[in-house]
């Protein structure tokens, strides 16, 4: 059976955006099965969440709702350059716990980290949503793989706007982030374009 996970920001005992983590469950539960999932908060309600610092709750479940959380410090990933790679097949609408894909493609590339193309059009990178900045504003593509729980946040609040951006838009920008539950826009790491190792002259 597949199973599914949930990355859950905790910081100075607080659980962030966790109502958009219960939507993502409930609708990946209604997709499989067409049932109700279960309450996360009253899952999570049993951890105890240190007085300090930044953890990862990471919530592995199935459609059995067979539930497994565990609580992790938090050190953010900072990549040292990133390649950009076509998968026209990859699909990962749902947040599934095998990300088998992601980790072959990762070891084909000749970067750290990857941007994921469909079609010529920008997806995410391995691990999260990203948003390009133009020197004004940030924008994130339409074609994501995953809607993130961040990305959701930050369209809500108007602080990135969905855009179409394909491989011949990246010059249209000088920096990019990566941003998940764990990271939000002021927290993410600012990229300069050029970090990018192939990215079109």
């Amino acid at each position: 059976m597949s199973r599914f996970i949930e990355s859950i920001k905790a910081q100075d005992r607080q659980i962030y955006l966790l109502d958009l983590h219960q939507e993502r469950i409930d609708r990946t539960f209604f997709e499989k099965t067409g049932k109700r999932s279960f309450s996360l908060e009253n899952i999570l309600s049993n951890i105890e969440i240190p007085d300090f610092g930044k953890y990862k709750m990471r919530v592995v479940y199935d459609l059995r709702s067979s539930i497994k959380v565990e609580l992790i410090p938090y050190q953010p990933a900072i990549a040292e350059n990133f390649e950009l790679m076509e998968n026209s097949g990859i699909d990962y609408h749902l947040k599934y716990e095998n990300r088998t894909i992601f980790s072959e493609m990762k070891q084909a590339s000749k970067a750290q980290e990857i941007i994921i193309l469909k079609g010529n059009k920008i997806t995410d990178s391995s691990y999260s949503n990203i948003i390009f900045f133009d020197g004004s504003q940030w924008f994130t593509p339409k074609t994501y793989l995953l809607n993130g729980v961040q990305r959701q946040r930050l369209i809500a609040q108007n602080k990135i706007t969905e855009a179409d951006i394909s491989l011949r838009h990246i010059l249209d920008f000088s920096h990019f982030k990566l941003i998940n539950a764990m990271n939000d826009l002021e927290e993410a790491v600012p990229y300069p374009i050029d970090k990018i190792i192939n990215f079109p002259n």
